[in-house]
């Protein structure tokens, strides 16, 4: 496995009331989402022109690749895995940000489960694909088995990585830049999960880092089909205002740039094995209906994010912020 200077932080165990109350979780949290999901029919595309990004001399960056709604198992998965594949072997993507929705229909029912190699393993070459792959639990996760995925051991080094139902962890650039990552599970923070948000808000007040990125599978907001999120709007956002560079989410199948909103920037990759219709707002910077997956490029002074579509093409590039 490729090293990613990674290292676990704030690592929150399975609580026992979750087991308990699991299937509790699964029939609310799927009635609440579908209430708290605003519909929209809007087919609208936005891509502007735009210049390519080029890496700057001399400067250390983290490289990753993030995409969501993958776990489709179909042409399209591939398609995009291909797509993916390409890009890695071009860059030294240290990691892979998987946005839930990783199995559907249903998720998986143990870590045993044919999905995982028809799925998972056998989409994503262990050659090329030898960098963990972080992921967060969707709603499609949460009608199955959530506890195998977070239980499951990858016979290719480890890569599937869940070390709980939310976790985070870090990456630090060679010229000690320190990047943090915070993984949800907007699942549960949706039906009233107190415990979570509490510990996101202690994680970020205790984080020293340049750079914070926090990652779930539903957005906050989104001209897509499922539009804002307004119960994570009023849960989440408030601890993110003003301390969180980028959101970045799954959820809706397509893939949106927002403009920020009190210093974070809302970013949907949810085309990684589906399409839906999506559509175009007063704050869309980009936003198209096509298979595909994104890059970031993470410098001490920019964050960077380069989205391409199923066929390896560059569709958009922009720096999304400097400091």
């Amino acid at each position: 496995m490729r090293s990613s200077c990674a290292k676990r932080c704030g690592h929150a165990p399975v609580p026992a009331r979750i087991r308990a109350e699991s299937a509790r979780l699964i029939a609310i949290g799927l009635i609440v989402l579908t209430l708290i999901s605003c519909e929209s029919d809007s087919g609208e595309e936005l891509i502007p022109p735009f210049e390519p990004y080029a890496r700057r001399d001399g400067v250390d960056y983290l490289d990753y690749a993030a995409l969501g709604d993958a776990g489709t198992g179909t042409v399209d998965q591939r398609l995009v895995a291909s797509s993916l594949r390409t890009y890695a072997l071009a860059n030294p993507i240290a990691f892979i940000a998987y946005l839930g929705d990783n199995f559907y229909p249903a998720g998986v029912e143990s870590v045993s489960d044919a999905k995982w190699e028809s799925v998972f393993e056998g989409i994503y070459d262990s050659t090329t694909f030898d960098m963990p792959f972080y992921a967060v639990l969707g709603n499609h996760d949460y009608r199955g088995n959530i506890l195998a995925q977070i239980d499951y051991v990858s016979p290719h080094d480890d890569r599937w990585q869940m070390q709980a139902r939310y976790y985070s962890r870090s990456d630090t650039l060679p010229d000690s830049t320190v990047i943090d990552f915070f993984y949800l599970d907007t699942n549960s923070i949706a039906v009233g999960d107190e415990e979570q948000l509490q510990w996101l808000d202690g994680a970020l007040s205790a984080s020293n880092a340049r750079w914070k990125i926090v990652i779930g599978h539903h957005v906050l907001y989104s001209f897509g089909q499922h539009g804002n999120n307004q119960t994570l709007i009023n849960e989440l956002q408030p601890l993110l205002d003003d301390r969180v560079d980028l959101y970045l989410a799954g959820h809706e199948h397509d893939m949106q740039i927002l403009e920020p909103l009190s210093g974070v920037s809302y970013v949907v990759c949810g085309a990684g094995g589906d399409t839906r219709p999506t559509g175009v707002g007063d704050t869309t910077i980009m936003a198209v209906s096509e298979l595909g997956f994104m890059g970031f490029l993470i410098s001490g002074e920019e964050l960077v994010c380069r989205v391409y579509d199923g066929s390896s093409r560059l569709l958009f590039s922009a720096v999304l912020k400097v400091k």
